[in-house]
This record gives C-alpha cells, sequence and structure tokens, in this order.
C-alpha cells in the first residue's frame, strides 16, 4: 500500500454538505471523494496546459487542427517507407 497523509481542511458548510451527499450517492468515502476530485482536477489541468501549448504551437507554425490528422497520416507513411526501404526520408 502507498504511503499516506493526513490533513485537516476546512470546508463552508454548503461544500461540506454537497459533498458528504456526493459521497454518499456515489458509494464512497469522504477520503475517496476528495482523492478523485483532486486527481480529475490534476488531469484536467494538464489538458488545458497541453491545449494552450497547442494554441502557441499552431500560432507559430500556422497548423490549424484540422491539419493534424493528415500531418499524422503523412508522417506514419513517411516512416513506413522508410522502414520497408530502410532509407531515411529528407
Amino acid at each position: 500500500m502507498s504511503e499516506t497523509k493526513s490533513i485537516a481542511i476546512t470546508l463552508p458548510d454548503s461544500v461540506w454538505g454537497g459533498a458528504m451527499a456526493l459521497a454518499e450517492r456515489r458509494n464512497l468515502s469522504l477520503d475517496a471523494l476528495v482523492q478523485d476530485a483532486i486527481l480529475k482536477y490534476e488531469r484536467a489541468a494538464i489538458w488545458l496546459d497541453l491545449r494552450a501549448y497547442g494554441a502557441q504551437q499552431s500560432e507559430t507554425t500556422g497548423y490549424r487542427e484540422e491539419d493534424v490528422v493528415r500531418l499524422c497520416r503523412e508522417t506514419r507513411a513517411e516512416i513506413a517507407a522508410e522502414d520497408r526501404s530502410g532509407v531515411k526520408a529528407p
């Protein structure tokens, strides 16, 4: 089992009541609910960072979202051709 830390948090009554009700509806402990919420928040933050990076790259390169599928297919075709021929494309 992984190491755990015990913490104390302070929540407004409305948040506490909502969290308890949600944990009960989902048949989770409050600990499990909070852990799940933090992990989901962390994943959402990663996606926001990736979207910001993609927007910046789009501005820099001029590529748009609809170009991505085409570029992926072209790159995969080039890699497959290199694998078949043993010669790296320029």
